[in-house]
């Protein structure tokens, strides 16, 4: 019989493959990037269909990713999160663009947007999809011992609190001129907030029963590089319609991803085996995708070799903060989302602003502006978990954690019990 996790990873697959039929031509990019004119907007239109398809294809990834990663008994709860904060966190970006819209009296088309710091709606709905892609993280620290009201309220937090607010601020028309630089790419600010606020929660939640103590084996380590396959589609897809704004070759951003990609793959395998004499697959794809995180945010515009060199050392500092710097702290972040996510951002972001300017007073304001959000994430992720867990609302009880969610939240199992007739 066939488990519910692997008809949630084929549907992934097929999720994928429509991505890839939807994927719009460069022709069609390259339109786009040449002027939004009234007769290539139906162009304009398909290309989005394309970019949410690979989305889709990131969330789905998300989902599968995380939830073999996870003990057995927690699996389907961990991607029915995922997904929830998926569904909350979309619903929630579209209220505030409709509460702001009644705000204005005239009410015109894409004022929403340019009160949220947007300069048209299509640059709104790809910050949608940016914090489609993004969500799914806030949970990354803290899963197999959330609540679902909790997973709720942490993703509404995270969506009105957290993102857009920083949305505004970094790609905003009338933001301040020291953030110009995180303005032009908002992939790897968005990582950067949504681990810290990951982090945050997982500290005010505490650790896992048994954490540090027994061993806490992931369900399906195949799953875990299909998941991540998913992923990569996905931020490639973004990373690709990213470079529309600015005129250049649609495949570039497609390309450094790939290449950042395969060299974080290699750096972490190198320096796992110096140092512990293995070279694991989970680390290998951690590697991949610590050092994607990092190209996020120059890969429309820096060569294949500086994308190989950043994603090189985002797969260094992931690996230093998923393996070294998580042996010296005492939370339980169970998915790495400090070391796999957020450093390898921070990574992205300074080389955002090395490559971008010479000016030193430039990389002392991105510096500035990378504590800053950093910060706030954190500390509203911290702040809303401390709230929650007072009220009694954060984590299930002792027997539900030590009986699994997916059986004691959930009423299901991944291997249903085989019949006895």
């Amino acid at each position: 019989m066939r488990s519910k996790s692997f008809r949630s990873a084929l549907f992934g697959f097929l999720s994928f493959f429509v991505a890839i039929s939807l994927a719009p031509t460069a022709d069609a990019y390259a339109s786009v990037a040449g002027g939004i004119a009234q007769a290539e907007a139906s162009v304009y239109s398909f290309a989005w269909i394309a970019l949410l398809c690979s989305v889709v294809a990131g969330t789905l990834g998300t989902g599968i990713y995380f939830s073999s990663l996870v003990r057995s008994k927690n699996t389907l709860a961990t991607i029915g999160q995922v997904l929830l904060v998926l569904c909350v966190s979309a619903m929630t970006w579209v209220a505030i663009r409709e509460v702001i819209q009644l705000v204005f009296e005239n009410g015109a088309q894409g004022s929403a947007s340019t009160a949220l710091g947007f300069k048209n709606l299509a640059a709104s709905h790809q910050a949608m999809a940016l914090l489609i892609i993004c969500s799914g993280l806030i949970v990354g620290g803290a899963v197999e011992r959330l609540r679902l009201l909790a997973v709720v309220v942490l993703a509404i937090v995270w969506s009105a609190l957290v993102f857009a607010p920083g949305v505004a601020l970094m790609w905003g028309i009338n933001a301040p001129q020291s953030v110009n630089v995180l303005r032009d790419w908002g992939g790897a600010s968005a990582h950067l907030g949504a681990g810290a606020f990951a982090f945050g929660v997982a500290l005010a939640t505490g650790s896992r029963i048994g954490y540090g103590r027994v061993p806490m084996p992931p369900y399906h380590m195949a799953f875990a590089l299909v998941g991540s396959m998913c992923l990569f589609i996905g931020w490639s897809g973004y990373n690709e319609f990213g470079v529309v704004p600015r005129n250049v070759p649609a495949y570039s951003g497609t390309m450094n991803c790939i290449v950042a990609a395969c060299t974080g793959l290699v750096v972490w395998a190198c320096v796992e085996y110096l140092s512990r004499r293995v070279a694991s697959t989970l680390g290998m794809v951690s590697g991949g995708l610590a050092a994607v995180v990092a190209t996020f945010a120059i890969a429309g515009w820096v060569s294949p070799l500086i994308a190989m060199l950043v994603g090189g050392l985002g797969s260094v500092v992931g690996y230093l903060g998923a393996v070294v710097l998580r042996r010296a702290h005492a939370v339980d972040d169970s998915l790495d989302m400090l070391g796999i996510h957020a450093l390898p951002a921070v990574v992205g972001l300074m080389a955002s602003s090395v490559f971008n300017s010479n000016s030193l007073q430039s990389v002392f304001n991105q510096s500035i502006w990378i504590v800053l959000i950093a910060f706030y994430a954190f500390s509203a992720g911290w702040l809303t978990a401390f709230i929650l867990k007072k009220l009694s609302l954060l984590r299930v009880t002792f027997d539900e954690e030590d009986a699994g969610l997916d059986l004691a939240v959930h009423g299901e199992t991944v291997h249903p019990p085989q019949s006895t007739l």
